[in-house]
C-alpha cells in the first residue's frame, strides 16, 4: 500500500509541475496572444518560455510513462531524469526572481493596473513553480531512496545515477561557459587594440536579439570617472561616441550588457 502511495504521489506532483510549466512557460513566448511582458520581447525570454513549455510536456509524458511502465529499471531511470529536470527547473527560477525584483513589475504596464500588481503576479507564478517543483523533486527522491519503496535504488544504481547527474551538470557548465565567451560576435575596436583613434566610436554586436542593453566606457585606471558621450542601441548591437576625444595614451575598459549577459574588453588610444 505504501509503495503505491509513494508512486502515486510522485506521478501526481510531476504531472502538476508539468502542467504548471506549460501554462507559465507559454506566458513568456512572444508569439502567443497572452504574452506576459508586453513590449519586452528579448530572444532569451522567448527561449526560456519555449524550453519551459517543452519541459512541462516532458513532465506530463514522464508521469504517464512512470504510471504505465511495467519494468522497475525503466521507472527508476525516469525518476532519476525527473530529479535532474526538477533541479534544473528550480535553478531556472533564480534569474526570473532577480529580473522581477530588479524591474519591479514595470514591464507589465500593458495589462496590470499598476506596477505592484504586475510584480506580485509575476512573482507568484514563479513561486508556484518553485513550490511544485520542490515537492515533485522531494517525492521522486523519496521513491528512489526510501527502503520501503519498491523503486529504491541499489548502491550500484545510486552510484550510476550520481554519475549521470554530475555529467549532465558538467555539460551545462561547459555550455554556459561557451555561451558566455562567444555571444558577442564583434567589437570595435577589437579587444586589446592599440593606437586607436581618440575620437573612435566604440561598438559591439551579438547573436540574436536582446533587450535591457547598456554600454559603459571608462578609463581602466579611473573606473569611477564618468566619460560623457552619446550611446545608441538596437536589439542586435550597441555603440558609444564620446562628446570629447578620449585622452591619448590611455587604456579604456568597455562593459557591454544585454539581457542576462555582460562582456568586457579593453583598448588603448594612441599617443
Amino acid at each position: 500500500m505504501e509503495n503505491s502511495g509513494i508512486q502515486a504521489s510522485v506521478e501526481k506532483w510531476i504531472r502538476i509541475t508539468g502542467i504548471s510549466a506549460i501554462v507559465i512557460g507559454s506566458l513568456y513566448v512572444p508569439s502567443v496572444p497572452w504574452y506576459l511582458l508586453g513590449e519586452v520581447k528579448e530572444a532569451e525570454i522567448g527561449l526560456w518560455g519555449t524550453f519551459t513549455v517543452l519541459g512541462g510536456l516532458l513532465c506530463v509524458t514522464g508521469a504517464e510513462t512512470v504510471k504505465r511502465a511495467a519494468a522497475r529499471p525503466v521507472k527508476q531511470g525516469l525518476l532519476v531524469i525527473a530529479c535532474l529536470g526538477m533541479a534544473a527547473l528550480l535553478l531556472s527560477q533564480l534569474p526570473a526572481f532577480v529580473m522581477w525584483q530588479m524591474y519591479d513589475g514595470s514591464f507589465t504596464r500593458g495589462w496590470a493596473p499598476n506596477d505592484t500588481a504586475g510584480w506580485m503576479a509575476g512573482l507568484s507564478l514563479h513561486t508556484w513553480l518553485v513550490v511544485s517543483g520542490a515537492i515533485a523533486l522531494l517525492a521522486s527522491l523519496r521513491a528512489l531512496l526510501t527502503h520501503t519503496s519498491a523503486l529504491q535504488l541499489t548502491g550500484k544504481q545510486s552510484f550510476r545515477a550520481v554519475g549521470v547527474l554530475l555529467v549532465c551538470g558538467a555539460l551545462w557548465v561547459v555550455w554556459n561557459f561557451y555561451e558566455e565567451k562567444t555571444w558577442v560576435t564583434f567589437t570595435h575596436p577589437v579587444a586589446e587594440a592599440r593606437d586607436v583613434s581618440k575620437d573612435v566610436t566604440v561598438s559591439a554586436g551579438w547573436r540574436g536579439s536582446r533587450d535591457n542593453i547598456g554600454i559603459r566606457v571608462r578609463y581602466a585606471d579611473e573606473p569611477e570617472r564618468y566619460i560623457p558621450g552619446v550611446s545608441g542601441a538596437s536589439m542586435t548591437g550597441v555603440s558609444f561616441k564620446p562628446d570629447q576625444p578620449f585622452e591619448p595614451g590611455r587604456k579604456l575598459k568597455v562593459t557591454v550588457e544585454a539581457g542576462m549577459r555582460s562582456h568586457v574588453f579593453y583598448f588603448y588610444t594612441g599617443e
